[in-house]
């Protein structure tokens, strides 16, 4: 109950940019938690970033 209470809080305080970020892990919860489901996949994009890093600059 009190995880409860602490959310509605915290999205009242928060406003809209909370509402955009729970309806974002509910429409795309299998986005958000694909890592868990194939150990394969980097929890970031540091590789990425790190490769693309000499065009940019």
């Amino acid at each position: 109950m009190r995880f409860k209470q602490a959310i509605s809080t915290w999205i009242a305080k928060a406003g809209h940019v909370a509402w955009l970020l729970l309806k974002s892990l509910r429409d795309k919860s299998h986005q958000w938690w694909y890592f868990l489901d194939h150990p394969q996949v980097p929890l970031d994009n540091n590789q990425a970033e790190r490769s693309l890093r000499l065009a940019v600059i």
